[in-house]
């Protein structure tokens, strides 16, 4: 039995079934099928049974699309390849929580006091831990030369024990994730296309543009709707009847989580806290967001084709170090873009290093430090550690870097290398890249042109590898924070991001942690917030160190679904599937070591005034300020406009299932349909089909008095299977409203 079923899950040929079979090694393949359905099928009754939230038992639930190619080896009519698309999920036992932080009536009536309206930039920096951030990154300096230098090896316990003063909310570290793979399903959660021939709307009267609209605007939520619907009421049981006033959780990436808050206020007039989805709390999953910021990190640190000699950009640096080239700088390779800023950050900390020390080789010099019984105590690492951060990973650092006529005797400010080559200089200036090739000619005319005063009182090269030790190290931080399970730190940094993301070009995910923010500041009672905060990684070995995001573990399980999927050709909604493998990472020391030569000998963090090679990074942080400032009063708008629905407007609290709370919102505080971001009457889904609240139809209104699908269209327009029931009166306001 074991040995079949790893065959099955390696897809071993079916000859090997065959043959161990016959020697009494294995079973046979229609014997693992069986085995295998019998064994999903009573994992499923287990879930149902604890789902129940009456049982004590909660879970968190993770989504995300799932596609791959199926090629067919014998192509024919019917058999044609094929893009095979759907939805996966996966669902984690809460642990470490009070069950009554899960009460839907103290989530509801704190969303109602919509706290939201009170959001500004300055509050959002009020609310950022400058202290903690400063502690942070003495850490990681000091911990990049921890784990370089063998001769300080004794000082790694005291590093992890100052690194347990930071912790904010520490999961149990040795604490083992329950984790139950769902059955996938066939729902395409972004599929727009077609839809035009599926609702018939030319037949309507409808042009193509307004179809497109229509499709664009419900149909992508609708697929959501039915993957969520098979996860909660089909796999796990979850009724308006058994879910007791209880929350339900559901993550994913970006993408998902924008759905499924749209699909909330689709939903927001149906009957019911389970049919609404009011208890659903839609959540940003963490390993996409890090992704997102990598590729604006190394986007907007890559440099160019110009500039593969300037030891401040990522280009140059992987091109010294092997390192590939990114396809598509908008959304890079993670792992080879992850493996680049962190070899990258490791040699800058270990430079600024090497300057403090004034050597060219760290190992050595500790080494002799040690044999000569002076080594540095723990203590003068940390305040050492402090100062680096200060100098080369804060906003004051880059701004000094960009005018170094400030405050010049600060003892945060980097100490002067040497000259800067510029006109007049002696040609004995001039640096070489390492390879014996000289700079200033490589660079052109720019470097060689005279330079002004103002240009005298800046180094841009300086400032530009300031600002990438200083994001570097943000993104350092939250990879760590995950690994060790604490949210906590996630968070501060998270909030950092929002920012930088809104300076970047990255207005979703601004979005995406504007909401956030929202929901951890105003909306989640405080108990629902350390639920959140105790389950939002997971561990699956139970070892400490060994946490990772929801969204990876989803993404781990996806690849190895789709593999199957390819090899057997079924589609996802087929009782087939259910999941990690691993590699190591070669050392990257020869690596590490030729790019701190490089940065050494051009002493790229030491201040030379007027260094300038034509390439200089803005700060997305301060941009993202001005920024946000702009769209944070269209968020709040955007945000609450489907309040106005349900009469909730201002801090006027109603009870949702009464009809005397409605019959008293103030309908002049609706927004104009085309500010309107939801339909014009209030949708909701039911039995597969979606809806409109106001059924009723003018008795004037004769457009489309014929029958369609065998129903009478002077009551109600219905389509079968997937095809949308509307009140055909309100097609075009809804049209106008999109």
């Amino acid at each position: 039995m074991c040995r079949a079923v790893y065959y099955f899950a390696s897809m071993a040929s079916q000859s090997l079934y065959h043959v161990d079979s016959r020697l009494g090694w294995s079973i046979s393949y229609a014997s693992t099928y069986a085995t295998l359905e019998t064994m999903s099928s009573k994992t499923l009754d287990d879930l149902k049974m604890a789902a129940q939230p009456a049982s004590g038992w909660h879970f968190w639930l993770v989504g995300d699309k799932i596609q791959t190619y199926a090629k067919m080896y014998e192509p024919w009519l019917g058999r044609e390849s094929h893009m095979l698309k759907g939805f996966a999920g996966t669902a984690i036992e809460l642990q470490n929580f009070d069950p009554a932080a899960l009460n839907v009536n103290n989530l509801i009536e704190k969303q109602n006091l919509l706290g939201r309206m009170k959001l500004t930039v300055e509050g959002i920096l009020a609310d950022i831990n400058s202290d903690h951030l400063e502690k942070i990154g003495a850490l990681h300096f000091l911990r990049a030369l921890i784990e370089f230098i063998p001769a300080l090896s004794s000082y790694g316990k005291q590093v992890d024990d100052f690194e347990k003063t930071l912790a904010i909310n520490q999961i149990t570290p040795d604490g083992k994730s329950n984790i139950i793979p769902l059955a996938t399903n066939s729902a395409d959660e972004i599929h727009v296309q077609g839809m035009q021939e599926v609702l018939e709307l030319e037949s309507l009267g409808v042009s193509s543009d307004h179809g497109t609209l229509i499709s664009t605007t419900f149909w992508q939520i609708y697929f959501l709707h039915e993957a969520v619907k098979d996860f909660l009421e089909n796999q796990m049981g979850i009724s308006d009847k058994n879910l007791h006033k209880c929350v339900l959780i559901m993550s994913g990436d970006g993408k998902t989580f924008d759905q499924l808050l749209q699909l909330k206020k689709y939903l927001i007039m149906h009957e019911g806290d389970f049919e609404s989805l009011c208890c659903l709390v839609p959540m940003l999953e963490l390993w996409h967001t890090k992704w997102t910021e990598l590729s604006r990190l190394v986007r907007r640190h890559w440099g160019g084709e110009n500039f593969t000699h300037d030891a401040s950009t990522l280009g140059c640096m992987a091109n010294h170090a092997s390192c590939p080239t990114p396809a598509d700088l908008r959304k890079v390779d993670f792992y080879n873009g992850a493996h680049l800023v962190d070899l990258v950050l490791n040699a800058n900390l270990l430079n600024c290093w090497e300057n403090f020390f004034e050597c060219s080789d760290l190992q050595a010099f500790f080494k002799w430090s040690k044999d000569a019984g002076n080594i540095p105590s723990f203590e003068d690492l940390h305040d050492i550690a402090h100062l680096l951060a200060q100098c080369h990973g804060t906003t004051k650092a880059y701004q000094h870097a960009r005018d170094l006529a400030r405050d010049p005797d600060h003892p945060d400010r980097v100490p002067r290398g040497s000259s800067w080559p510029h006109a007049g200089a002696s040609a004995s200036h001039s640096q070489e890249d390492g390879t014996g090739t000289n700079v200033e000619d490589d660079l052109g005319s720019d470097m060689s042109t005279a330079l002004d005063e103002d240009s005298l009182e800046k180094d841009e090269v300086l400032a530009n590898v300031t600002l990438f030790i200083w994001c570097a190290l943000w993104w350092r931080e939250a990879c760590h924070a995950i690994a060790v399970g604490d949210p906590g730190r996630v968070w501060e940094i998270l909030k950092l991001w929002i920012f930088t993301f809104a300076g970047g070009g990255n207005p979703n995910y601004t979005q995406y942690l504007l909401e956030l923010y929202c929901n951890f500041k105003w909306e989640f009672p405080s108990a629902l917030k350390t639920a959140i905060f105790n389950n939002w990684l997971v561990n699956p070995h139970g070892v400490t160190g060994l946490f990772i995001e929801l969204d990876l573990l989803q993404e781990h399980s996806n690849f190895w679904l789709e593999e199957m999927v390819q090899h057997k050709g079924q589609e996802f909604d087929e009782p087939f599937y259910r999941q990690s493998k691993k590699h190591t990472s070669p050392s990257v020391s020869n690596e590490l070591r030729m790019l701190m030569e490089k940065l050494h000998k051009l002493e790229v963090n030491w201040c030379q005034p007027g260094r300038d090679t034509g390439f200089h990074v803005d700060d997305d942080f301060e941009r993202g300020l001005g920024i946000l400032a702009e769209r944070i009063p269209e968020f709040i708008r955007h945000t609450t406009a489907h309040k106005n629905i349900t009469g909730l407007q201002g801090n006027m609290v109603m009870d949702r299932n009464t009809e005397a709370g409605v019959a008293e919102a103030d309908v002049d505080g609706i927004p104009e349909r085309e500010e309107l971001q939801l339909p014009v009457t209030a949708m909701f889904v039911a039995a597969g089909c979606l809806h409109s609240s106001d059924m009723q139809r003018p008795a004037s209104d004769t457009r489309h008095d014929k029958l369609v699908g065998g129903y009478d269209t002077n009551n109600k327009m219905w389509w079968d299977g997937l095809k949308w029931r509307l009140r055909l009166a309100d097609l075009d306001e809804a049209v106008a409203g999109c």
